[in-house]
């Protein structure tokens, strides 16, 4: 009784605490819509960037970012947050077409070569987003193999048919590649956005160098040093300085 009661005490001394950290959350949304609202861009980024610093996988939080961003005419950021925003959830239609309208006032914009089918199959079936589910389909698969494997044995008869196990196993190894290939992305950023107006990339193939407009979205390779190898949209590859990149 007298744990439960210290128990019972510790509780209520912490509440208020707990309170006291969900208050600022709460507050700095409700300031950043209304300054948002009150066409006050610059203060509502900050509200809304304080809140990013404590909800990092938020997608409705990143589109405001985005939006605010576009109305400050800061299209490298306006870019990198509506790209946050669907790497958190693809299937947010209204961040995709504020991304491809941002990208329309990108001045020398690199127009994407397009994948074949099977490159956007796979990219789409590899998502991020999708690595919990591809994880606990293979985790089912196993698990469905060896509960069938262990029945048959203990009842020392197949009272579950063996074309059944061998289908799930066939599922296991199926799934497999997806659940490593988009636990590898969602662990990895696979891309960045340049966020300076004269970011200088060495074109491999010609060693030239180009500027490369703010805005554009480059695929990461390998880094050296203070310089990162990238793949343009266009699919040249070229050598740019991390720091003119901002991870996605």
């Amino acid at each position: 009784m007298r744990q439960l009661l210290f128990l019972f005490c510790w509780l209520m001394l912490l509440a208020p605490s707990m309170t006291a950290t969900s208050i600022p959350y709460n507050q700095w949304w409700t300031q950043a819509n209304r300054f948002y609202q009150q066409q006050q861009y610059d203060s509502a980024a900050v509200y809304y960037e304080k809140i990013a610093a404590q909800q990092p996988a938020n997608d409705e939080l990143y589109y405001n970012l985005g939006n605010t961003y576009y109305r400050l005419n800061k299209i490298g950021y306006a870019v990198l947050y509506y790209k946050k925003a669907l790497r958190n959830n693809p299937n947010l239609t209204s961040a995709n077409d504020n991304l491809e309208l941002a990208q329309s006032r990108i001045k020398g914009f690199i127009t994407p070569v397009k994948d074949i089918f099977f490159v956007n199959w796979w990219k789409a079936m590899t998502q991020p987003s999708l690595s919990l589910f591809w994880a606990l389909a293979t985790w089912f698969c196993f698990m469905a193999v060896v509960g069938i494997l262990f029945w048959n044995r203990w009842k020392k008869q197949s009272l579950i048919h063996s074309g059944v196990s061998y289908a799930f196993a066939f599922l296991f190894f199926a799934f497999l590649p997806f659940a490593y290939f988009s636990a590898q992305q969602a662990k990895m950023p696979q891309e960045a956005v340049v966020m300076v107006s004269d970011a200088a990339c060495k074109i491999s193939t010609t060693g030239k160098t180009e500027i490369i407009p703010e805005g554009t979205v480059v695929s990461l390779e390998t880094g050296v040093s203070g310089n990162i190898t990238v793949t343009l949209p266009d699919g040249r590859t070229g050598v740019m300085r991390k720091d003119s990149l901002q991870e996605i």
